[in-house]
């Protein structure tokens, strides 16, 4: 069996703001430049805060501050600092290379966060077979051809595979759409209504199971493993 792990949240955590909302923030930029934002940062590889900036200003048709590039320089390497592993994780991929799964990650991310995932996950990376990251591949989540794409990488069928990600919109639709069991790991606080609501969209769905614990997750992938 195959097993796709997200990252953020789902493996690692940081800041309440993501990449894109806080150079957002960062720019005083408005919400009609979300979706461009959010393409720039997770879907363009740059390896240094000013090629990201050069993007920007290109994309946005905007002139960004001394003091702006230094915030976001700033805030790109905070990530290191800022990003951590989730409790568990790296057990949890232990145990699952350890129960004969093959294990891929698929992620939207930019390439400070998975530099840190690369440097707290070290020890884990012989373990994963294969990475699709929005920031390499050029498009993102939700978008249906990543996660072919992962699946084709992986050599591995729909029915064979499990995802295991923390978001209803982003991971586990998706996935269930393409006929991949999956597990909705509820890394963060969910609001009544928005659970509510989320459940109501997974319910005409089959083999989704909700944890709140990489080991309830783990628990579900060895049901699948029997």
């Amino acid at each position: 069996m195959h097993i796709f792990l997200d990252i953020g949240f789902t493996l690692m955590g940081g800041p309440a703001f993501s990449p894109p909302k806080m150079i957002r923030k960062i720019l005083n930029l408005g919400e009609d430049d979300s979706a461009v934002l959010y393409d720039i940062i997770f879907c363009e590889n740059h390896h240094t805060p000013d090629s990201l900036m050069v993007s920007l200003e290109k994309r946005l048709g905007c002139r960004i501050s001394r003091d702006q590039q230094k915030d976001i320089a700033a805030f790109w390497q905070r990530q290191f600092l800022d990003v951590y592993e989730l409790e568990g994780a790296s057990v949890f991929i232990k145990n699952l290379a350890r129960s004969g799964a093959y294990l891929h990650i698929i992620s939207n991310l930019w390439f400070p966060f998975y530099n840190k995932f690369r440097t707290v996950f070290q020890n884990d990376l012989n373990n994963i077979r294969t990475k699709t990251l929005s920031f390499e591949e050029g498009i993102r989540k939700p978008c249906a051809e990543i996660y072919r794409r992962a699946l084709d990488r992986a050599k591995a069928l729909p029915e064979e595979s499990v995802m295991v990600g923390d978001s209803v919109g982003n991971d586990i639709l998706p996935c269930a759409e393409l006929g991949m069991k999956c597990v909705w790991f509820k890394s963060r606080p969910v609001e009544k209504h928005q659970l509510e609501s989320k459940r109501l969209l997974l319910s005409k769905y089959d083999d989704i199971f909700e944890v709140n614990s990489l080991r309830a997750a783990q628990s579900v992938i060895e049901r699948f493993l029997k």
